[in-house]
């Protein structure tokens, strides 16, 4: 029969079985915005979660070549992809106004002070801008200490 000249070597089954590996976190990836409750502030720390396994993957030497350089390849296309979220004012309002996040995923990613300010400046002046929010809840929202999702139902 000729199907056997389509088995796999044992090389090519190992392939196979990394590149599942590296392909179970795109899997995970995609249930969880699958969900009943996708969510535009958890798409930035996604990013960062998968941009950190491909780093780690594409140096770890239990990959084949091949592999990492895969890993590799897909890290730039995803940090390419990443790199136009810092130009997305809805990506940073997003995470700012996200109860969990405010303004500590910037810190927690290294921002400087002025990039954090910046942040909060630009979450400010569009909301007022596009919505008829008040200037002091605005304040209230992005202040760490408040309860921001007491004040979710002023905006539209």
């Amino acid at each position: 029969m000729k199907l056997r000249s389509y088995k796999l070597s044992k090389e090519e089954w190992r392939i196979v079985e990394q590149l599942a590996a590296v392909l179970k976190i795109f899997k995970q990836a995609t249930f969880f915005f699958s969900g009943s409750t996708p969510n535009l502030s958890k798409i930035i720390p996604a990013m960062d979660y998968i941009d950190k396994h491909l780093a780690s993957g594409s140096w770890n030497e239990k990959y084949l070549p091949s592999i990492q350089v895969s890993m590799l390849i897909r890290k730039r296309l995803l940090n390419k992809n990443y790199n136009a979220t810092d130009h997305s004012k809805v990506y940073q309002i997003a995470m700012v106004l996200d109860p969990k996040q405010k303004l500590e995923y910037f810190q927690s990613a290294g921002w400087e002070e002025s990039g954090l300010r910046q942040q909060e400046r630009l979450l400010r002046l569009n909301l007022i801008e596009h919505t008829q929010i008040c200037p002091l809840t605005l304040m209230i929202m992005v202040n760490r200490n408040w309860p921001c999702h007491l004040f979710q139902a002023q905006i539209p």
